[in-house]
């Protein structure tokens, strides 16, 4: 018998010596069927990362109304204006959780919201495309559609307190700080006043205007979005 080193230098030789010649060396094939995924694996991966691009480029709108119910100037806080919204989200029984746009004596939905969007009425009539278009002064539509869908009669005056930049509206320099917001919404008298908006409208006013005050005893809706 030939020892191993032999045979291995015989072989080595006889390789090159046959791609000297022109020859076809076959060399053994390994196999990546163990390795590759299946086709339907990467259909199904491309499927996911289709659907992720389209949720990007293609968001849920959030949705927004106003309440078919009014109420005083003593709503709980911005926590029980919160649970109000909430309340008549599942009322009408829509998903998600809800926040009032509406600011106290120290915060408003620039602070309180998640600043999402886009942002549609319950018919799918967009707002505002983002937090950008829905703070910049001017909404596409009025936010005059209540939880139901329905339209709520004009002017459909909503309590807010909040500039169109989504901050909490600062006191009129002529009045307590009490007095724009019903001292932090839970007052209900006729010596204090809030800030109102209006839901017929696309323009500033929609969320208030400086001079829109409302005696806290009034009975008033609110704006609610979806976070």
């Amino acid at each position: 018998m030939k020892p191993l080193h032999s045979v291995v230098h015989v072989s080595v030789l006889t390789v090159l010596f046959s791609f000297a010649l022109g020859a076809q060396v076959q060399c053994p094939s390994v196999s990546v069927s163990d390795t590759r995924p299946s086709l339907s694996i990467l259909q199904a991966q491309i499927d996911a990362l289709t659907l992720r691009v389209h949720q990007v480029e293609n968001p849920t709108p959030k949705k927004v109304f106003v309440t078919s119910q009014t109420f005083s100037g003593d709503l709980g806080g911005l926590d029980g204006a919160d649970a109000i919204c909430d309340q008549a989200a599942g009322a009408a029984g829509l998903s998600g959780t809800y926040r009032a746009w509406l600011g106290d004596d120290s915060e408003g939905p620039n602070q309180r919201f998640t600043r999402s969007g886009p942002y549609a009425l319950l018919d799918g009539t967009i707002i505002a495309f983002g937090w950008d278009g829905l703070t910049d002064g001017t909404l596409l539509a009025p936010i005059n559609l209540d939880e139901f869908g329905q339209l709520v009669p004009s002017p459909g005056v909503a309590w807010t307190n909040v500039e169109v930049e989504g901050n909490r509206m600062s006191p009129d320099p002529s009045l307590p700080d009490a007095d724009s917001h019903c001292d932090n919404w839970t007052y209900e008298a006729v010596d204090h006043v809030g800030r109102g908006g209006r839901s017929d409208t696309t323009l500033g006013p929609w969320t208030a205007t400086r001079s829109s005050f409302v005696a806290c005893i009034s009975q008033l809706r609110l704006y609610c979005f979806e976070q």
